[in-house]
C-alpha cells in the first residue's frame, strides 16, 4: 500500500539526492553515504507542501554526518521500524544529531523506533543526541519520543549529553510544554544523561540512563518546570531543583 504523500521513505530521498544505486548504507566506521542532506531535502519538501510530515527510516545502519537544521526538523517525525532495526550512526564529534526548536511555530513531532549511535573513535565528544530548545516565542511543545535506544559504536565514544531540553528562553507560556518519553534508554554520556530546564509536564515511562563516564554522566537533572516519571532506572542520581509537581516512581543506583 502506498504511503500518504506526507510520509517519505529515506531510500527515495537518497535516490533523489545521490541518484539510484549511487549511495550505500553504513559499511564501516565513518563509511557510507551521509543521509543528512537527503533528510534535509525531505524535510524541506514536507514543510513546503504540508507544513509537517514524517520520514521513515528503513531497517539498516545509516550514517549521518551532516545533521538537519533545527528549523527544518521542527514539527516533523522521524520514525523507524524499531530501535534495534533502524539505526542512525552520528558521524560527528559536535553539534546535535537531532534538534527540534519549534521555529516558525512548528511545534510537535518527535522520534519513534530509532537506534541513535555515536560513531566510534570520538572519545569525549561535544555532541548531543537530541536537543529540544527554542526561543522566547517558539518552543518544541507537544512532542513524543518512543522506543529510542541511544548509545555509541564501541566503547571509545561518549556523547556530551544524550538528551537536552531547555525552555528557559520562554516565559509565556512557560517553557517547553507537554512532552513524553516512552521506552527511551540512553547510554555513554560524559556530562549529563538528560538535562531538563523549564520543561512543563514532561512525562517518562520506562526510561533509563546507563554507562556514562563522568561525575554527572548518569544523572537526570531537572531545574524548573514539572515532570512525571514512571519506571525510571538511572545508574546514578536524579537531581531536581526549583521544580513543582514532581512525581517519580523508579530506581536509582550507583
Amino acid at each position: 500500500m502506498k504511503e500518504p504523500p506526507f510520509i517519505l521513505d529515506l531510500r527515495d530521498l537518497m535516490d533523489g539526492h545521490y541518484g539510484p544505486n549511487q549511495w550505500t548504507e553504513r559499511t564501516g566506521v565513518g563509511q557510507g553515504s551521509d543521509i543528512g542532506p537527503a533528510l534535509t531535502d525531505g524535510l524541506k519538501t514536507l514543510r513546503a507542501t504540508f507544513g509537517r510530515g514524517k520520514i521513515l527510516i528503513p531497517p539498516g545502519s545509516w550514517l549521518m554526518t551532516q545533521a538537519p537544521a533545527a528549523a527544518d526538523l521542527s514539527g516533523h517525525v522521524i520514525e523507524g521500524v524499531g530501535s534495534q532495526a533502524s539505526v542512525i550512526v552520528y558521524n560527528n564529534a559536535g553539534g546535535a544529531a537531532f534538534w527540534w526548536s519549534g521555529a516558525g511555530g512548528y511545534s510537535g513531532g518527535g522520534m519513534h523506533g530509532i537506534g541513535l549511535m555515536l560513531e566510534q573513535g570520538f572519545g569525549q565528544s561535544s555532541a548531543y543526541g537530541i536537543i529540544m530548545k527554542g526561543d522566547a516565542t517558539c518552543q518544541p511543545d507537544m512532542m513524543r519520543f518512543s522506543d529510542i535506544y541511544m548509545s555509541a559504536v564501541g566503547a571509545q565514544s561518549y556523547w556530551w549529553e544524550n538528551i537536552h531540553i531547555d525552555g528557559s528562553a520562554r516565559s509565556s507560556p512557560q517553557g517547553v510544554r507537554e512532552s513524553s518519553f516512552d521506552m527511551v534508554h540512553v547510554f555513554n554520556a560524559h556530562n549529563l544523561g538528560m538535562y531538563i530546564a523549564n520543561g512543563v509536564q514532561v512525562s517518562f515511562n520506562n526510561f533509563g540512563i546507563y554507562t556514562g563516564q563522568g561525575t554527572y554522566a548518569n544523572t537526570l537533572l531537572v531545574t524548573g518546570g514539572s515532570i512525571q516519571v514512571r519506571g525510571v532506572s538511572v545508574q546514578c542520581t536524579v537531581s531536581v531543583g526549583n521544580a513543582s509537581n514532581v512525581k517519580i516512581d523508579g530506581t536509582t543506583y550507583a
